[in-house]
């Protein structure tokens, strides 16, 4: 006999197997020896009903986990708002009082530590080194700086192609901040 693909397969071969047993070991005294042991027809029947029945549980558990572990999931996703909005709550109604968001299973916030002189210093200059790099520019600086056409741009020869011609800022008398 083949290899079986399936527990629905399998489950047929080993009732179409019983049934051959039940129909040609009839009388009990018909025995098999398999393996160094001797099997009566009944024992051998046993044997598959039980393979039988094994299976049939397997199935029947798979589908109760799966059918366990989908309302788990839906269950999970349905109150996580609600944990997310209780533990922010015990956070802010208990902040200074660790003993009782411990009894919650939380961990007060950290404070962060008190940044020293020389730190502050060291974090002041690395800003303004990174403002310089970047050339970033507060909302003045960024009004004083104004876009000039170069006297190079075929500006009527592209109007007369039919190509897009661009529009600057001071073409239009407005400006963007």
């Amino acid at each position: 006999m083949g290899t079986t693909t399936n527990r629905a397969t399998a489950i047929a071969d080993d009732t179409k197997l019983a049934a051959g047993v039940t129909q040609y070991f009839t009388p009990a005294s018909v025995t098999v020896t398999v393996a160094g042991v001797t099997l009566s027809s009944p024992q051998i029947e046993a044997a598959i009903q039980s393979r039988v029945t094994a299976r049939n549980a397997t199935t029947t558990a798979k589908s109760a986990l799966s059918k366990a572990v989908s309302d788990c999931d839906a269950t999970l996703a349905s109150t996580r708002p609600i944990i997310a909005a209780v533990r922010q709550i015990a956070l802010i109604m208990y902040a200074n009082q660790p003993a009782v968001l411990t009894t919650f299973g939380l961990a007060p916030r950290k404070v962060p530590a008190p940044l020293t002189l020389e730190e502050k210093a060291a974090r002041a200059a690395k800003a303004k080194a990174t403002r310089v790099a970047r050339n970033t520019m507060g909302p003045k600086a960024k009004a004083k700086v104004k876009g000039a056409a170069t006297a190079s741009t075929p500006v009527a020869s592209g109007a007369a192609a039919g190509a897009a011609v661009p529009i600057t800022p001071s073409a239009t008398g407005t400006t963007h901040s």
